[in-house]
């Protein structure tokens, strides 16, 4: 993957960062909505565009201009990294198209290889998972927000509501804890690029 900046007399940081990535192609492609969300609220600008031959080429009108207001000289492409002064330690990079068939893996160790070279401190993969996989204990929760974590023994924090992948499956079932890989290996369904990014960081 290659950054090619917005202003060259820019050079990027990540450097400590936290980098937000979408599991791109999942299930209606809520990871990438959840991104813009993410962008929109911090006020976040794009600073690069990001190169890779995994991704399908796309040039579309800016996602954040307004209906009717876009002077045609904003585009969005495939994959942007978004940053933003009053967010430092803060980076998006959304990934908009469709990842060449039979490339996710390579796609998911190009991020990853990226992202340590750059001195990204966490990855934030933001995604979809298949209601199929729900379980009694999912639909007695309050919240319908899961995570695994690969690397910290951090979790979600204090926030008690955001609840393990696997907090309704037993260890021995899922071959793991219920916040850890084994979990996204069984459960992350519909995830798009979320399970192979988990995956592949776990290796």
């Amino acid at each position: 993957m290659r950054l090619v900046p917005i202003e060259e007399s820019k050079p990027l940081d990540l450097k400590g960062h936290t980098l937000v990535v979408p599991g791109c192609g999942g299930v209606a492609h809520l990871g990438e909505l959840c991104v813009d969300a993410v962008v929109s609220t911090y006020g976040l600008s794009r600073v690069a565009i990001a190169e890779t031959r995994h991704l399908l080429p796309v040039a579309m009108v800016s996602a954040f201009d307004e209906p009717g207001k876009s002077d045609g000289s904003s585009i969005t492409t495939a994959a942007e990294l978004y940053q933003g002064a009053a967010q430092p330690g803060l980076s998006v990079l959304q990934l908009r198209s469709v990842v060449v068939e039979g490339r996710r893996q390579a796609l998911a160790r190009d991020i990853l290889r990226w992202a340590q070279e750059a001195g990204v401190s966490k990855i934030l993969v933001l995604a979809s998972c298949s209601s199929h996989v729900k379980r009694d204990a999912d639909l007695r929760a309050g919240s319908e927000l899961r995570y695994v974590s690969v690397g910290s023994s951090e979790g979600a924090g204090a926030d008690s509501d955001i609840l393990p992948l696997g907090h309704s499956v037993p260890e021995e079932e899922l071959r793991g804890p219920a916040d850890g890989p084994a979990a996204a290996f069984a459960m992350l369904r519909g995830s798009g690029l979320a399970r192979t990014l988990v995956l592949q960081a776990a290796e």
